[in-house]
């Protein structure tokens, strides 16, 4: 019985180590799968932001080329747009 204990203990600290080295890897697994999860979140607020720059700029723009149009058109049509603007 002895050597057959023996294989017993033996297939134990086995049954251990690999009970372990799973805990690990699961353990590794889950913090590559939070960080993938934060860095995910990073970019969706980042995309976000460059978004929400891209309108401000656009509108900006468009802002600033009816600005120039504007002031290049005569009294007459200044005169005629002020008057489809204001009903």
């Amino acid at each position: 019985y002895s050597e057959l204990d023996r294989l017993i203990r033996e297939k134990d600290v086995k049954i251990e180590q690999l009970k372990q080295s799973y805990q690990e890897l699961e353990d590794k697994w889950q913090s590559s799968n939070d960080q993938c999860f934060q860095l995910r979140q990073q970019q969706n607020e980042k995309q976000r932001e460059y978004e929400q720059i891209i309108r401000e700029k656009d509108t900006s723009l468009s802002t600033y080329v009816n600005y120039i149009l504007f002031r290049t058109l005569s009294i007459n049509d200044k005169m005629f747009v002020n008057r489809i603007f204001d009903g």
